[in-house]
């Protein structure tokens, strides 16, 4: 805060605003007003006046440090401690101030804690040097008295388990220190006689500094300290150090009594808590990253590299395989590190040949081989694990750890990994493994499905291109072989009709041309990026009146903006559309339109040929599902509706003009790219009596 020459508050931070509630009206206060407003009181709990204020001194040219006041705020009644530093600053108007703001709350409270259990020891050592002054001036009256006293306070400090010391107020001379210490150091007590500071020479070397300079501070400061030492031995102990004043009749201290107990135990249990923390936590985040690499692809080999990657980054081996179980073989799809004798990748055998992994197919459970050298172990049994590994490598292998990849309790997969040294890897790392094994099973069974998903529609598209040649193209190149044959014939026979065959022939030709223009737009729907769909819509009609003869009469709107997802899935259901209707219907005349609304595209197909029933299961024909799962695939939803209640009639409608409108909002929301606002698309196939 910065305050003016004239005692204005002209500047403040968000700091200072949290921190003492300052807004718009009270930094217009006075400042006196101001420490009236918070309730500010001194240490000595005097009311705080404005020239006792450290703003009010800097004004005056003073500097303050660590003023420390209590504040209670009008907004939470609730006390805080501050520590207020300020300085003052030169201008042309005169002397401001610049005032800094610590919250101490926390520390006076533990302060106040801390009173408190000094207060109560110090009236425990108080009490037990009253009664030790009491004891010695019995001795002046009774010697027998003194030295009864004398026996029970060395019972009392020789059979505790802590260290109990009392030494004179400058630390120069130690006046007693229980045997406890000659356990806990490993000195004699002696040594701590003769030299007082001789138990700093055990501290360990990074805790030395701090404890010196608590120790110079003593006892003005209490005296509370965590710190370890290393013992003639080597061996290591965690302490804590309390040191408390003794008062003399006068209430000044006089002597320092101080407690030292062994916590090495806690401080381990602590310091293992946290490191199965920090471990546990690097598992999860390990497994996280395991999961969002596998899911980023469907690619079958990207996919294997990446398990070996992230098998990598969490496990010290020096060979591992990657193989695939189908049908009781093995194929080895990915290798990593050293073989004496090379592994032909993608080779294949049964699993039968390999007693381990076949041990592995059969149980579902994780194979560890801590030695595979050691006579003694039971899992020697089950090697060598041939045909993966030979003599060489088997020389060579000091651990074997093989984890199962499991995908609806069968086995599709085996991670099998090797490291030249004995006891290379704990079950801590099988239990890692074995979960990154799961989630790469399913992220393989899903690539495996995808590969065979797009052979599939590779295969149904090669079969639908090569039904589309058959009653296209290759009738329409039969067609124009006839002709041809006529015309020639007609050449010396009938030269008029030549001039009529020969445009015949010029109509199969272009209308040949087109379906073939057509098919390969088929197997090049990128074109729709360039050419745009208006474009391809026309060509796909064309293509359907020179092929069927079937008059389309379009209503197309100008190419609307929309992305090219969306587009897509507009054509596709328009070559389904019009197949459907040309195949199946028997129309002489169709009819699309495609609006270009604001906010959606709507898309109409009718035709007046025959109806069909909606209700009714047709073997062999997805035409309506392909529509229905294309529409799906952009937010849509496909419905059927004709005359009347179809799901109550379940009969045919002779005569039906099918109407498909398709309303997609031009906006959507695909992956992570987002388009606009995401809404549901409605697919609306229905059949009408026109």
């Amino acid at each position: 805060m910065i305050y003016s020459a004239g005692g204005e508050l002209t500047q403040y931070n968000p700091a200072a605003r949290r921190l003492i509630g300052l807004n718009v009206d009270r930094v217009k206060l006075s400042l006196q007003q101001r420490i009236n407003l918070l309730n500010a009181v001194q240490t000595d709990g005097q009311p705080m006046k404005s020239e006792d204020a450290p703003a009010y001194q800097a004004m005056h040219g003073n500097t303050v440090r660590n003023f420390v006041s209590r504040l209670i705020l009008p907004d939470t009644d609730k006390p805080i401690w501050l520590s207020v530093s300020a300085s003052p600053i030169r201008g042309i108007e005169g002397i401001g101030a610049v005032v800094s703001l610590t919250d101490i709350t926390e520390h006076i409270e533990l302060e106040e804690k801390l009173r408190h259990v000094q207060s109560d020891l110090e009236n425990r050592v108080m009490q037990r040097t009253a009664d030790l002054q009491t004891s010695i001036q019995a001795l002046a009256n009774a010697n027998a008295i003194m030295q009864e006293n004398e026996e029970r306070f060395r019972q009392l400090a020789e059979n505790i388990h802590e260290v109990f010391l009392i030494e004179s107020i400058d630390q120069e001379k130690i006046l007693y220190v229980s045997p406890a210490y000659e356990d806990l150091w490993g000195k004699t007590r002696q040594s701590l006689y003769d030299h007082p500071t001789s138990f700093l020479d055990s501290i360990h070397p990074e805790d030395l500094p701090r404890v010196i300079q608590v120790l110079k501070q003593i006892p003005k400061v209490p005296y509370d300290e965590q710190y370890r030492i290393i013992r003639s031995d080597g061996s290591q102990r965690w302490v804590r150090a309390r040191t408390f004043p003794i008062l003399n009749e006068a209430g000044k201290p006089y002597r320092l009594a101080g407690i030292i107990e062994d916590i090495t135990e806690r401080m381990q249990s602590i310091q293992l808590l946290e490191k199965r923390v920090d471990e546990r936590t690097r598992e999860l985040t390990t497994l996280l990253a395991v999961s969002n690499s596998l899911k980023s692809t469907l690619e079958f080999n990207q996919l294997i590299e990446r398990v070996l990657d992230q098998l990598t980054n969490i496990v010290t081996f020096t060979s591992a395989i990657v193989l695939l179980v189908e049908k009781e073989e093995i194929e080895v799809v990915a290798i990593r590190g050293f073989f004496h004798q090379p592994i032909p990748l993608h080779s294949r055998f049964p699993v039968a040949t390999s007693k381990t992994l076949a041990h592995l197919v059969s149980t579902h459970q994780a194979i560890l081989i801590n030695d595979i050298h050691d006579q003694n172990s039971d899992l020697k049994l089950i090697f060598p694990d041939r045909p993966l590994i030979d003599t060489n490598d088997i020389n060579a292998i000091g651990s074997w750890l093989g984890v199962p990849m499991i995908v609806k309790d069968v086995v599709v997969g085996i991670v099998r990994m090797a490291h030249t040294q004995p006891e290379a890897f704990t079950q801590a790392h099988v239990q890692l493994v074995q979960a990154i094994a799961n989630q790469a099973a399913v992220a393989i069974e899903n690539a495996r499905l995808y590969g065979q998903a797009k052979e599939l529609a590779a295969l149904n598209e090669r079969q639908r291109l090569a039904r589309e040649l058959h009653d296209s193209v290759s009738q329409a190149l039969y067609s124009i072989s006839l002709v041809s044959h006529f015309a020639l014939a007609s050449l010396d026979r009938d030269p008029a009709k030549l001039k009529e065959a020969l445009e015949y022939i010029l109509s199969l030709a272009d209308a040949g041309l087109t379906e073939m223009r057509a098919l390969i737009f088929e197997l090049r729907p990128e074109s729709l990026a360039t050419e745009g769909l208006v474009a391809a819509i026309k060509r796909q009609t064309l293509a359907l009146e020179v092929r069927r003869g079937i008059h389309v009469s379009t209503w197309l709107d100008e190419e609307p903006q929309a992305p090219l997802e969306v587009k897509e899935a507009l054509f596709r259901i328009v070559q389904e559309a019009l197949s459907n209707a040309s195949r199946h219907a028997n129309p002489t005349e169709i009819t699309l339109t495609v609006k270009d609304n604001p906010d959606k595209i709507e898309m109409t197909i009718t035709d007046d040929g025959k109806g069909f029933d909606p209700a009714q299961f047709f073997a062999g024909h997805l035409g309506l599902q392909s529509m229905r799962e294309r529409a799906e695939q952009a937010h849509g939803l496909l419905s059927k509706f004709q005359k009347g209640n179809c799901s109550a009639a379940r009969r045919k409608m002779p005569n039906l003009r099918c109407l498909c409108v398709l309303r997609t909002r031009k906006h959507l929301k695909f992956g992570s790219f987002s388009h606009g606002p995401e809404e549901t698309q409605k697919v609306l196939i229905q059949n009408k009596n026109l």
